[in-house]
């Protein structure tokens, strides 16, 4: 199966478990859409993966708030 031209969203993005998820997406040329609430770490984050030569967005998203949801999927869906 391949990944190429697949868009990914990944919350949590900043944790670990978040960046080792879009770590394995990246290596397969996925385009991801990386969201959290800290946006510090989110960031610096998606700049490594750019690094790499990743395609890398960030949205800030807090999964608790139904309106944080909708604004963050209004960014990703544009």
């Amino acid at each position: 199966m391949t990944f190429q031209q697949r868009t990914a969203v990944i919350t949590g993005a900043a944790g670990r478990i978040g960046r080792c998820t879009a770590r394995e997406f990246a290596k397969h040329g996925v385009r991801l859409f990386l969201a959290d609430i800290n946006m510090e770490g989110l960031n610096a984050f998606a700049d490594e993966l750019r690094q790499t030569g990743a395609d890398v967005h960030t949205v800030k998203m807090d999964v608790t708030d139904f309106a944080s949801i909708t604004a963050a999927s209004e960014t990703i869906l544009k």
